[in-house]
Protein backbone atom coordinates (compact mmCIF):
# COMPACT_ATOMS: atom_id res chain seq x y z
CA UNK A 1 0.00 0.00 0.00
CA UNK A 2 2.85 2.33 0.89
CA UNK A 3 4.65 1.52 -2.37
CA UNK A 4 1.51 2.34 -4.35
CA UNK A 5 1.10 5.70 -2.59
CA UNK A 6 4.76 6.54 -3.24
CA UNK A 7 4.29 5.76 -6.92
CA UNK A 8 1.14 7.87 -7.21
CA UNK A 9 2.90 10.76 -5.47
CA UNK A 10 5.86 10.34 -7.81
CA UNK A 11 3.63 10.30 -10.91
CA UNK A 12 1.59 13.37 -9.92
CA UNK A 13 4.60 15.40 -8.81
CA UNK A 14 6.69 14.60 -11.88
CA UNK A 15 3.80 15.22 -14.31
CA UNK A 16 2.99 18.60 -12.75
CA UNK A 17 6.56 19.79 -12.29
CA UNK A 18 7.70 18.40 -15.65
CA UNK A 19 4.93 20.19 -17.54
CA UNK A 20 5.52 23.37 -15.55
CA UNK A 21 9.26 23.21 -16.24
CA UNK A 22 8.71 22.93 -19.99
CA UNK A 23 6.35 25.93 -19.96
CA UNK A 24 8.55 28.10 -17.72
CA UNK A 25 12.00 27.31 -19.12
CA UNK A 26 10.69 27.72 -22.69
CA UNK A 27 10.63 31.46 -22.01
CA UNK A 28 14.38 31.51 -22.60
CA UNK A 29 13.96 30.02 -26.08
CA UNK A 30 10.74 31.51 -27.47
CA UNK A 31 12.50 34.65 -28.71
CA UNK A 32 14.89 32.66 -30.96
CA UNK A 33 12.30 32.03 -33.73
CA UNK A 34 10.55 35.34 -32.92
CA UNK A 35 13.62 37.41 -33.82
CA UNK A 36 12.39 38.30 -37.36
CA UNK A 37 8.90 39.17 -36.06
CA UNK A 38 10.27 41.34 -33.26
CA UNK A 39 12.72 43.07 -35.59
CA UNK A 40 9.93 43.82 -38.06
CA UNK A 41 7.55 44.99 -35.32
CA UNK A 42 9.99 47.34 -33.61
CA UNK A 43 12.20 48.17 -36.66
CA UNK A 44 15.38 46.99 -34.94
CA UNK A 45 18.50 45.09 -36.03
CA UNK A 46 19.21 41.46 -35.05
CA UNK A 47 22.00 42.70 -32.79
CA UNK A 48 19.46 44.76 -30.84
CA UNK A 49 16.63 42.23 -30.90
CA UNK A 50 18.81 39.41 -29.51
CA UNK A 51 18.77 41.18 -26.13
CA UNK A 52 15.11 40.20 -25.72
CA UNK A 53 16.48 36.71 -25.07
CA UNK A 54 19.83 37.44 -23.45
CA UNK A 55 18.48 40.02 -20.98
CA UNK A 56 15.92 37.47 -19.83
CA UNK A 57 18.63 34.85 -19.33
CA UNK A 58 20.81 37.13 -17.21
CA UNK A 59 17.80 38.17 -15.09
CA UNK A 60 16.77 34.55 -14.65
CA UNK A 61 20.27 33.72 -13.49
CA UNK A 62 20.26 36.48 -10.86
CA UNK A 63 16.75 35.53 -9.77
CA UNK A 64 17.94 32.02 -9.00
CA UNK A 65 20.49 33.31 -6.53
CA UNK A 66 17.84 35.29 -4.67
CA UNK A 67 14.99 32.79 -4.71
CA UNK A 68 17.25 29.80 -4.09
CA UNK A 69 18.20 31.23 -0.70
CA UNK A 70 14.55 31.66 0.26
CA UNK A 71 13.76 28.14 -0.92
CA UNK A 72 16.01 26.76 1.83
CA UNK A 73 14.07 28.74 4.47
CA UNK A 74 10.42 28.75 3.36
CA UNK A 75 7.94 26.23 1.96
CA UNK A 76 9.01 25.40 -1.59
CA UNK A 77 5.46 24.58 -2.66
CA UNK A 78 4.37 28.09 -1.65
CA UNK A 79 7.21 29.65 -3.64
CA UNK A 80 6.23 27.58 -6.69
CA UNK A 81 2.55 28.59 -6.53
CA UNK A 82 3.00 32.30 -5.86
CA UNK A 83 5.79 32.47 -8.43
CA UNK A 84 3.58 31.03 -11.18
CA UNK A 85 0.80 33.55 -10.52
CA UNK A 86 3.30 36.43 -10.63
CA UNK A 87 4.86 34.94 -13.76
CA UNK A 88 1.46 34.83 -15.47
CA UNK A 89 0.99 38.57 -14.85
CA UNK A 90 4.49 39.50 -16.01
CA UNK A 91 4.19 37.32 -19.13
CA UNK A 92 0.91 39.02 -20.04
CA UNK A 93 2.66 42.39 -19.64
CA UNK A 94 5.50 41.28 -21.96
CA UNK A 95 2.93 40.55 -24.68
CA UNK A 96 1.69 44.14 -24.42
CA UNK A 97 5.11 45.77 -24.84
CA UNK A 98 4.87 48.90 -27.08
CA UNK A 99 8.61 49.13 -27.87
CA UNK A 100 11.69 46.91 -27.83
CA UNK A 101 13.04 48.83 -24.83
CA UNK A 102 9.86 48.08 -22.87
CA UNK A 103 10.01 44.46 -24.02
CA UNK A 104 13.56 44.07 -22.70
CA UNK A 105 12.69 45.70 -19.36
CA UNK A 106 9.63 43.51 -18.91
CA UNK A 107 11.62 40.43 -19.96
CA UNK A 108 14.11 41.22 -17.18
CA UNK A 109 11.25 41.32 -14.65
CA UNK A 110 9.84 38.13 -16.16
CA UNK A 111 13.21 36.40 -15.84
CA UNK A 112 13.57 37.35 -12.18
CA UNK A 113 10.13 35.89 -11.43
CA UNK A 114 10.56 32.76 -13.60
CA UNK A 115 13.53 31.77 -11.44
CA UNK A 116 11.01 30.81 -8.75
CA UNK A 117 10.12 27.58 -10.54
CA UNK A 118 12.75 25.23 -12.06
CA UNK A 119 15.42 25.19 -9.35
CA UNK A 120 12.88 25.24 -6.53
CA UNK A 121 11.10 22.33 -8.24
CA UNK A 122 14.32 20.29 -8.19
CA UNK A 123 14.83 20.98 -4.49
CA UNK A 124 11.15 20.21 -3.79
CA UNK A 125 11.65 16.72 -5.27
CA UNK A 126 14.24 16.06 -2.60
CA UNK A 127 11.71 17.07 0.05
CA UNK A 128 8.73 14.94 -0.96
CA UNK A 129 9.97 11.90 -2.92
CA UNK A 130 11.63 8.80 -1.52
CA UNK A 131 15.29 8.20 -2.38
CA UNK A 132 14.52 5.46 -4.92
CA UNK A 133 12.44 7.84 -7.05
CA UNK A 134 14.65 10.94 -6.83
CA UNK A 135 17.21 10.08 -9.59
CA UNK A 136 14.41 9.20 -12.01
CA UNK A 137 12.46 12.36 -11.13
CA UNK A 138 15.57 14.53 -11.56
CA UNK A 139 16.24 12.92 -14.94
CA UNK A 140 12.67 13.63 -16.07
CA UNK A 141 12.80 17.25 -14.89
CA UNK A 142 16.21 17.67 -16.49
CA UNK A 143 14.83 16.35 -19.78
CA UNK A 144 11.96 18.81 -19.40
CA UNK A 145 14.43 21.68 -19.13
CA UNK A 146 16.12 20.62 -22.36
CA UNK A 147 12.89 19.66 -24.10
CA UNK A 148 11.67 23.20 -23.50
CA UNK A 149 14.55 24.36 -25.69
CA UNK A 150 13.02 22.59 -28.69
CA UNK A 151 9.31 22.70 -27.82
CA UNK A 152 9.60 26.38 -26.89
CA UNK A 153 11.00 27.20 -30.32
CA UNK A 154 8.40 25.05 -32.09
CA UNK A 155 5.59 26.62 -30.09
CA UNK A 156 6.80 30.19 -30.70
CA UNK A 157 7.32 29.52 -34.41
CA UNK A 158 3.80 28.08 -34.84
CA UNK A 159 1.89 30.54 -32.64
CA UNK A 160 3.96 33.51 -33.80
CA UNK A 161 3.03 32.90 -37.43
CA UNK A 162 -0.63 32.45 -36.44
CA UNK A 163 -1.34 35.01 -33.69
CA UNK A 164 1.78 37.17 -33.82
CA UNK A 165 4.56 37.45 -31.25
CA UNK A 166 2.28 38.81 -28.50
CA UNK A 167 0.01 35.77 -28.76
CA UNK A 168 2.97 33.57 -27.80
CA UNK A 169 3.17 35.24 -24.39
CA UNK A 170 -0.57 35.58 -23.82
CA UNK A 171 -1.17 31.82 -24.15
CA UNK A 172 1.77 31.07 -21.87
CA UNK A 173 0.35 33.42 -19.23
CA UNK A 174 -2.87 31.40 -19.10
CA UNK A 175 -0.97 28.10 -18.90
CA UNK A 176 0.96 29.28 -15.82
CA UNK A 177 -2.28 29.84 -13.92
CA UNK A 178 -3.39 26.31 -14.81
CA UNK A 179 -0.13 24.81 -13.50
CA UNK A 180 -0.43 26.93 -10.33
CA UNK A 181 -3.74 25.20 -9.58
CA UNK A 182 -2.16 21.76 -9.86
CA UNK A 183 0.80 22.86 -7.71
CA UNK A 184 -1.74 23.72 -5.02
CA UNK A 185 -2.84 20.06 -4.98
CA UNK A 186 0.66 18.62 -4.45
CA UNK A 187 2.05 17.48 -1.05
CA UNK A 188 3.25 20.36 1.12
CA UNK A 189 6.76 19.12 1.84
CA UNK A 190 8.79 20.14 4.85
CA UNK A 191 10.94 23.05 5.94
CA UNK A 192 14.54 21.88 5.92
CA UNK A 193 15.74 25.01 7.76
CA UNK A 194 12.61 26.03 9.65
CA UNK A 195 14.60 26.44 12.86
CA UNK A 196 17.30 28.60 11.24
CA UNK A 197 17.24 32.36 10.77
CA UNK A 198 17.38 33.80 7.26
CA UNK A 199 20.83 35.24 8.00
CA UNK A 200 22.08 31.77 8.92
CA UNK A 201 20.72 30.32 5.67
CA UNK A 202 22.42 33.14 3.73
CA UNK A 203 25.65 32.35 5.58
CA UNK A 204 25.43 28.68 4.56
CA UNK A 205 24.83 29.77 0.97
CA UNK A 206 27.93 31.99 1.00
CA UNK A 207 29.87 29.06 2.41
CA UNK A 208 28.95 27.03 -0.67
CA UNK A 209 31.12 29.21 -2.91
CA UNK A 210 34.15 28.49 -0.72
CA UNK A 211 34.02 24.77 -1.58
CA UNK A 212 36.46 24.19 -4.50
CA UNK A 213 34.66 21.13 -5.87
CA UNK A 214 31.35 23.01 -5.93
CA UNK A 215 32.91 25.98 -7.70
CA UNK A 216 34.29 23.65 -10.36
CA UNK A 217 30.89 21.95 -10.62
CA UNK A 218 29.15 25.28 -11.19
CA UNK A 219 31.66 26.21 -13.89
CA UNK A 220 31.41 22.95 -15.85
CA UNK A 221 27.63 22.93 -15.48
CA UNK A 222 27.50 26.32 -17.23
CA UNK A 223 29.13 24.80 -20.31
CA UNK A 224 26.25 22.32 -20.77
CA UNK A 225 23.45 24.81 -21.33
CA UNK A 226 25.88 27.22 -23.01
CA UNK A 227 26.68 24.58 -25.64
CA UNK A 228 23.02 23.61 -26.08
CA UNK A 229 21.79 27.18 -26.66
CA UNK A 230 24.80 28.16 -28.78
CA UNK A 231 24.44 25.17 -31.08
CA UNK A 232 20.70 25.59 -31.66
CA UNK A 233 20.95 29.37 -32.09
CA UNK A 234 23.69 28.92 -34.68
CA UNK A 235 22.05 25.93 -36.36
CA UNK A 236 18.89 27.84 -37.28
CA UNK A 237 20.83 30.55 -39.08
CA UNK A 238 23.22 28.07 -40.72
CA UNK A 239 20.63 25.75 -42.25
CA UNK A 240 18.59 28.74 -43.47
CA UNK A 241 21.54 30.19 -45.33
CA UNK A 242 23.31 26.96 -46.36
CA UNK A 243 20.30 24.85 -47.38
CA UNK A 244 17.75 27.64 -48.00
CA UNK A 245 15.21 26.14 -45.60
CA UNK A 246 12.09 28.09 -44.69
CA UNK A 247 10.04 27.90 -41.47
CA UNK A 248 8.62 24.44 -42.18
CA UNK A 249 12.08 22.99 -42.75
CA UNK A 250 13.46 24.64 -39.61
CA UNK A 251 10.58 23.18 -37.64
CA UNK A 252 11.51 19.65 -38.69
CA UNK A 253 15.16 20.28 -37.85
CA UNK A 254 14.11 21.22 -34.31
CA UNK A 255 11.78 18.25 -34.00
CA UNK A 256 14.70 16.03 -34.95
CA UNK A 257 16.39 16.85 -31.66
CA UNK A 258 13.55 15.48 -29.51
CA UNK A 259 14.71 11.80 -29.66
CA UNK A 260 18.06 12.89 -28.27
CA UNK A 261 16.40 14.65 -25.34
CA UNK A 262 14.21 11.62 -24.62
CA UNK A 263 17.47 9.72 -24.09
CA UNK A 264 17.90 11.69 -20.85
CA UNK A 265 15.27 9.40 -19.34
CA UNK A 266 17.97 6.72 -19.41
CA UNK A 267 20.18 8.93 -17.26
CA UNK A 268 18.23 7.82 -14.18
CA UNK A 269 19.12 4.12 -14.56
CA UNK A 270 22.68 5.07 -15.53
CA UNK A 271 23.04 7.17 -12.38
CA UNK A 272 21.85 4.24 -10.30
CA UNK A 273 24.44 1.93 -11.83
CA UNK A 274 27.42 4.26 -12.42
CA UNK A 275 28.98 7.12 -10.52
CA UNK A 276 27.50 10.51 -11.50
CA UNK A 277 30.87 12.02 -12.42
CA UNK A 278 31.54 9.26 -14.96
CA UNK A 279 28.07 9.62 -16.47
CA UNK A 280 28.59 13.38 -16.78
CA UNK A 281 31.94 12.97 -18.56
CA UNK A 282 30.44 10.35 -20.89
CA UNK A 283 27.65 12.79 -21.74
CA UNK A 284 30.14 15.56 -22.56
CA UNK A 285 32.14 13.17 -24.76
CA UNK A 286 29.01 12.13 -26.67
CA UNK A 287 28.03 15.77 -27.20
CA UNK A 288 31.54 16.55 -28.45
CA UNK A 289 31.36 13.72 -31.01
CA UNK A 290 28.05 15.09 -32.29
CA UNK A 291 29.53 18.58 -32.66
CA UNK A 292 32.51 17.18 -34.56
CA UNK A 293 30.24 15.49 -37.08
CA UNK A 294 28.15 18.67 -37.38
CA UNK A 295 31.25 20.71 -38.16
CA UNK A 296 32.21 18.30 -40.97
CA UNK A 297 28.72 17.71 -42.40
CA UNK A 298 28.22 18.95 -45.93
CA UNK A 299 24.63 17.77 -46.33
CA UNK A 300 21.44 18.08 -44.32
CA UNK A 301 20.77 14.49 -43.19
CA UNK A 302 24.19 13.91 -41.54
CA UNK A 303 23.82 17.32 -39.91
CA UNK A 304 20.46 16.37 -38.37
CA UNK A 305 21.79 12.99 -37.19
CA UNK A 306 24.83 14.70 -35.66
CA UNK A 307 22.60 17.21 -33.86
CA UNK A 308 20.67 14.27 -32.33
CA UNK A 309 23.95 12.76 -31.08
CA UNK A 310 24.91 16.12 -29.60
CA UNK A 311 21.56 16.54 -27.84
CA UNK A 312 21.77 12.97 -26.50
CA UNK A 313 25.10 13.77 -24.86
CA UNK A 314 23.81 17.02 -23.37
CA UNK A 315 20.69 15.21 -22.13
CA UNK A 316 22.82 12.68 -20.27
CA UNK A 317 25.26 15.24 -18.89
CA UNK A 318 22.65 17.65 -17.51
CA UNK A 319 20.95 15.45 -14.87
CA UNK A 320 24.33 14.00 -13.91
CA UNK A 321 25.80 17.36 -12.91
CA UNK A 322 22.56 18.24 -11.09
CA UNK A 323 22.87 15.05 -9.01
CA UNK A 324 26.52 15.86 -8.28
CA UNK A 325 25.78 19.43 -7.17
CA UNK A 326 22.74 18.41 -5.14
CA UNK A 327 24.87 15.89 -3.25
CA UNK A 328 27.83 18.21 -2.74
CA UNK A 329 25.49 20.93 -1.43
CA UNK A 330 24.22 18.70 1.36
CA UNK A 331 21.52 20.36 3.48
CA UNK A 332 21.90 23.54 1.43
CA UNK A 333 20.77 21.66 -1.67
CA UNK A 334 18.31 24.35 -2.73
CA UNK A 335 20.92 27.10 -2.56
CA UNK A 336 23.50 24.95 -4.34
CA UNK A 337 21.08 24.22 -7.18
CA UNK A 338 20.19 27.92 -7.33
CA UNK A 339 23.84 28.92 -7.76
CA UNK A 340 24.13 26.21 -10.39
CA UNK A 341 21.11 27.63 -12.24
CA UNK A 342 22.71 31.08 -12.07
CA UNK A 343 25.89 29.84 -13.75
CA UNK A 344 23.95 27.70 -16.24
CA UNK A 345 21.74 30.54 -17.44
CA UNK A 346 24.58 33.02 -17.61
CA UNK A 347 26.11 30.47 -19.96
CA UNK A 348 22.86 30.20 -21.93
CA UNK A 349 22.66 33.98 -22.32
CA UNK A 350 26.25 34.20 -23.52
CA UNK A 351 25.51 31.35 -25.92
CA UNK A 352 22.87 33.36 -27.76
CA UNK A 353 25.29 36.28 -28.11
CA UNK A 354 28.15 34.07 -29.35
CA UNK A 355 25.92 32.44 -31.96
CA UNK A 356 24.62 35.82 -33.14
CA UNK A 357 28.10 37.22 -33.77
CA UNK A 358 29.74 34.04 -35.06
CA UNK A 359 30.26 34.01 -38.83
CA UNK A 360 30.99 30.29 -39.28
CA UNK A 361 28.92 27.40 -37.90
CA UNK A 362 31.85 24.98 -38.28
CA UNK A 363 34.11 27.26 -36.21
CA UNK A 364 31.31 27.61 -33.67
CA UNK A 365 31.15 23.81 -33.33
CA UNK A 366 34.92 23.57 -32.91
CA UNK A 367 34.86 26.20 -30.15
CA UNK A 368 32.17 24.23 -28.33
CA UNK A 369 34.15 21.00 -28.70
CA UNK A 370 37.15 22.61 -26.99
CA UNK A 371 34.97 23.97 -24.19
CA UNK A 372 33.34 20.57 -23.55
CA UNK A 373 36.74 18.84 -23.66
CA UNK A 374 38.13 21.22 -21.02
CA UNK A 375 35.01 20.67 -18.91
CA UNK A 376 35.46 16.89 -19.06
CA UNK A 377 39.14 17.07 -18.08
CA UNK A 378 38.39 19.55 -15.27
CA UNK A 379 35.60 17.33 -13.95
CA UNK A 380 37.83 14.26 -13.94
CA UNK A 381 40.63 16.02 -12.06
CA UNK A 382 38.80 18.36 -9.69
CA UNK A 383 35.40 16.93 -8.71
CA UNK A 384 35.38 14.09 -6.15
CA UNK A 385 33.34 10.93 -6.52
CA UNK A 386 30.09 10.85 -4.53
CA UNK A 387 30.35 9.84 -0.90
CA UNK A 388 27.76 9.33 1.77
CA UNK A 389 28.32 12.84 3.15
CA UNK A 390 28.46 16.12 1.26
CA UNK A 391 31.72 18.05 1.13
CA UNK A 392 29.98 20.96 2.83
CA UNK A 393 29.03 18.80 5.81
CA UNK A 394 32.67 17.85 6.23
CA UNK A 395 33.92 21.40 6.44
Amino acid sequence: MKDRKEFYDFFGIVLTLGTGSILVVSLLYVTIPLMPLLGSEFHTSPGQTVWAGSAYGFAYAVGNLIIGIFSDRFHRKTILGIGLVALALSTLAVGLSPTLAWLIVLRIIQGLIAASFPTVALAYIGDVLSSRYRPIAISILSSSFLLSGILGQLYAQAIGSWLGWSGVFEILAISYLVIAYFIYRLPAGGLSHAELSLSHVIGRTIKLVTVPSLLVSFAVSATVLFSFVTMYSGLGTYVSERFHLHEQGLMWIRIGGIPGIVMSLFAGPLLKRFEAKRVFIAGLATAGIGLGVEALSGSLIPLVIASIIFVTGISIANPSIIVLIGHLGGESRGSALAINAFSAFVGASLGQLLAEYSKSFAVLCLILIMILFLSAITTWLCIPTLRSRSVLDNR
